[in-house]
């Protein structure tokens, strides 16, 4: 065998090595039945009534699913922590993943991503509207793929020292930290409030 034919195969065999390694590696729980706090995850909600808990029945597979209540008359959120941070630039088609039902059905609602504050002290969102954009929220469970390419690449976070909103700040794609579920007073008319739930929610390799 020539040293040039070998060494194209060994090239190749590389490279098989490094898409098998991607494929092991592509798909990030972020939740499935816990909140497991010891292993970095985490949970918290913020706005007027909104509430964020373990939900023991009807989840979509396994044990639990999480159950979202959240306030329609301001804005509110339930967000998901996970450690270690997740670096959406090594995936060459990142995507949100997760199962979603509604209480009455016909909830609308946003998926943001939050990244690190670890860095430079702040948490920068970027956000778009899961439903009605990707699913018409049902009382049955159905799954939501949403691409990163449909996030705006520059978002915002709240300055509590001046007590502002910053915007057009850059999403730092390498250091993924939330997930959060979020509604405001234009999402849902007429309803003072809405409840989600949640499960397999899981940042994955798109097609």
């Amino acid at each position: 065998m020539g040293k040039r034919v070998f060494a194209v195969m060994f090239l190749c065999g590389l490279a098989l090595i490094g898409a098998a390694k991607l494929a092991n590696a592509e798909v990030v729980e972020y939740f499935s039945d816990v909140i497991d706090e010891g292993n970095g995850q985490y949970k918290y909600v913020y706005g007027g009534i909104t509430s964020f808990e373990i939900e023991k029945s009807g989840a979509k597979t396994g044990e639990a699913c999480l159950k979202a209540e959240m306030d329609c008359t301001q804005w509110s959120g339930a967000a998901i922590g996970h450690y270690p941070l997740i670096d959406l630039t090594k995936y060459k088609k990142p995507g949100i993943e997760l199962w979603v039902k509604g209480a009455e059905g016909g909830e609308n609602f946003e998926v943001i991503l939050i990244d690190a504050d670890d860095s430079d002290g702040n948490k920068t969102e970027i956000g778009v509207m899961a439903a009605p954009n990707f699913v018409k929220t049902s009382k049955e469970w159905q799954k939501v793929v949403i691409p990163f390419t449909a996030y705006p690449k520059k978002g915002q976070y709240w300055d509590g020292n001046n007590n502002k909103m910053v915007t057009g700040v850059e999403f730092n794609a390498s250091e993924l930290k939330e997930i959060k579920l979020a509604v405001g007073p234009a999402y849902n008319k007429g309803k003072k409030s809405v409840t989600i739930f949640v499960d397999d929610v899981k940042i994955v390799e798109m097609p």
